[in-house]
């Protein structure tokens, strides 16, 4: 990484050299040939940009895509979110998890799906609560908190919250009141 950094930063320097042209070469006289030779040396910059890119993102520092769809194996059901729904509690652990950063270091199956150590009857309506919220309209009804059946369901559901993002940012202040009684920013 730090390589790639240092190649980067010697060429974008070359690069403000070529740049200055000699006073000759500022006459309008050679102004067509000159264009053609700045244009030839972008696109040769642009080409390079391109491979370091690539280069990048098939090392172990890959450039993610906000719209990656992530395969989880959640408690043993297997499932697909995009990633953008993953990340879209800034500040979560559940955004931190999942931004790309940390895919090589993630734990995951024998078929390379990420593994999620939570049961899927709780991990599942955290999901579509994001889903949910991500195509929420100031017409449609508001989103609202999942239900459950029994309270240790209720409880088990707010812990693994609290665990994958801050409480606040999942659920509405009064919900989250009721939910655990004390809401912390």
């Amino acid at each position: 990484m730090k390589r790639a950094a240092d190649s980067i930063a010697a060429s974008a320097s070359q690069l403000s050299l070529n740049d200055e042209a000699a006073p000759e070469e500022q006459s309008s006289e050679n102004l067509p040939q000159l264009l053609k030779k700045k244009q030839k040396n972008l696109e040769e910059r642009e080409a390079e940009l391109e491979r370091r890119i690539t280069a990048f993102e098939q090392g172990t520092g890959q450039i993610q895509r906000p719209c990656d769809v992530l395969h989880l194996n959640v408690g043993g059901t297997l499932t697909a979110v995009l990633r953008k729904t993953l990340t879209s509690v800034d500040g979560s652990m559940l955004a931190s998890r999942f931004s790309g950063r940390w895919d090589d270091c993630l734990e995951k199956d024998k078929d390379g799906n990420f593994f999620i150590d939570q049961p899927m009857e709780l991990f599942g309506p955290m999901i579509d609560y994001l889903r949910a919220k991500a195509c929420e309209t100031a017409l449609a009804p508001p989103v609202t908190t999942p239900e459950f059946e029994n309270e240790k369901k209720r409880r088990d559901f707010v812990r693994m919250v609290e665990y994958f993002g801050r409480c606040i940012s999942f659920f509405n202040f009064f919900n989250c009141n009721k939910l655990i009684g004390i809401c912390f920013l």
